[in-house]
Formats: structure tokens, sequence, C-alpha cells
């Protein structure tokens, strides 16, 4: 219930953030803050098979996750690979077991794992990222690049314009690491299978680990449904200890809308032109 007495079901208002600029006045009705179902994460191609671990989990700890939401977005948290904007889908980082470590901003121990990886003067690469999300992206993707330099990691920022960035570094046609949008939860299997399966367009980080396709598979075949949950959640831990993906954070998001807009709600979809058309206003 919104503190305008309106309800407003949080599954209604996961993925979805109205426009920012709308002056909140007190007749504005608000839904309560929730978490999108959008994680990003720092997808990773300039791998070396000697020192796959250390190498990229140098990344993690580099990441200041934490800083980044409160400097950049004012509300999110940590997530693994579903967003936490799917609570009963994604466990909280404290939950990751061993791969929870990877999530603690360390430049110290970045530098170390670098050095164990046969990077004892650090490593240049570069970052892509798209400006067609907005100055709040790329002010973030900046803030990400000084943190992995302060690490050791000496990244050069490429921004690109959408339509490259979807067409070809989305897809992982790219050198070196990206920062993107991992995927939308709307359920948990999506998600999951689009970035581990070899064939998927969205396995950008082009990963192959048998474990975790045989996890996936298995998760695909389970019908109950807490045996499955706890499918995902292993995959996930898992997931997490490898580090395939930096996983970074997930927004908070708050919707607004005038009383006088009727039979509109946000929801979870694109779908832009429908909530349009299903809309009025009573003025």
């Amino acid at each position: 219930m919104s503190p305008t007495g309106v309800e407003c079901p949080s599954a209604l208002v996961v993925f979805w953030l109205t426009d920012p600029a709308l002056t909140l006045t007190a007749c504005v009705l608000t839904c309560p803050s929730a978490t999108r179902g959008v994680a990003r994460c720092i997808e990773v191609r300039d791998r070396f098979a000697e020192c796959i671990d250390q190498h990229v989990r140098s990344r993690s700890h580099a990441v200041d996750r934490q800083a980044v939401i409160e400097s950049v977005f004012l509300k999110g948290e940590p997530t693994p690979a579903i967003s936490r904007g799917l609570p009963e889908w994604s466990p909280r980082v404290d939950q990751l077991g061993p791969g929870a470590q990877y999530y603690r901003h360390d430049p110290k121990e970045a530098r170390r794992l670098l050095a164990e990886a046969g990077f004892p003067r650090g490593l240049k690469t570069q970052l892509s990222v798209t400006s067609g999300l907005g100055t709040d992206f790329v002010d973030a993707a900046r803030m990400v690049q000084r943190q992995l330099k302060e690490s050791g990691i000496d990244a050069e920022l490429m921004v690109q314009e959408f339509g490259t960035y979807i067409s070809n570094t989305f897809i992982g046609k790219f050198e070196g690491m990206a920062m993107g949008p991992f995927s939308i939860s709307w359920e948990p299997h999506s998600t999951l299978y689009g970035m581990y399966i070899p064939e998927q367009p969205r396995n950008s980080s082009h990963v192959a680990d048998p474990k975790i396709i045989a996890m996936l598979k298995e998760q695909m075949r389970t019908t109950d449904v807490e045996a499955r949950r706890k499918l995902i959640f292993d995959i996930q831990r898992y997931a997490a200890e490898q580090q395939y993906y930096v996983y970074l954070y997930c927004l908070g998001v708050t919707g607004s809308w005038q009383p006088y807009v009727k039979n509109y709600a946000p929801n979870p979809s694109f779908d832009y032109g429908s909530r349009a058309a299903a809309l009025w206003l009573d003025k």
C-alpha cells in the first residue's frame, strides 16, 4: 500500500521507473521503492587459461559497488546473477557462500590476485559501454574505470553509440571488458540459460563450463518449486565463485504519477504504447 492509500503491488514496479524529472508533491501517487529486475555486470573477454580465476576475480575486488550505487543512483544493492528485484529466486550476497568474498571492495587483494595471475605491474585493457542507457550509466562506468585503475587495471573507456553496442558488444563481440545490463529477470531460467549456455547469443563472456551447463539442464527438468529454487541458488553460488561475469548491482526505483492519471500502473515490460493507450486523464 502506498503512502497515499493506493495499492501498488511491488511485482508491478520492479522493472519500471517513471519520469525522474516528475515533480513530487503531496498529490503525487507513489509506489513503494522496489528493486529493478535488471542486474548490471562487467563481461570479460581478455581471459588467459592459465590464470582465469585470479585474473577476473581481481576485477571483482576492484569495484566498490556500494560507492557506485550511492554516488550515481542513490538506491540499489549488489546483486548475484539474478537481480535482487526477483528475491524469491535471487540470494543475498551474504548467501553466496565462498563467492561472497569477491563482492568485498579490496584494492590490495585485487593487486595481489593480479600479480598472482602474471601481471605484477598491472594490466592494460579496455572497457566498452554505451551512451544509449543515459548519462548516469556513463558516469557509473567512469567511476568503475577509476576504481579498476586504483587496483592496477588500466582500462580505456570505449563509449559506443547504442546501435553499435547492441549489434556487437551486447552479444560478445568486443575486446577486453564490457559493462552493461546483465539481463532482465522475468523468471530465473531465461537469465541464466542465456548467459551461460555456449550457443546463446547473450553468452557475451563466452562461457563453456560443463558443470554450470549440467546444473542448468537439471533445473529445467525439476518440477518441484522448492527443489528448483535450491538448484537456482546453487547455480548462482557457483557462478559467483567462478566470476565469469563480474556482477555489480541492481537499482532501487520508485514509480510516481499524478492522481488524475487513471488506469495506469508501472509494469515489467517495454510495451510503453499499450500503457499509454490504456490510461486516461481525469482533468
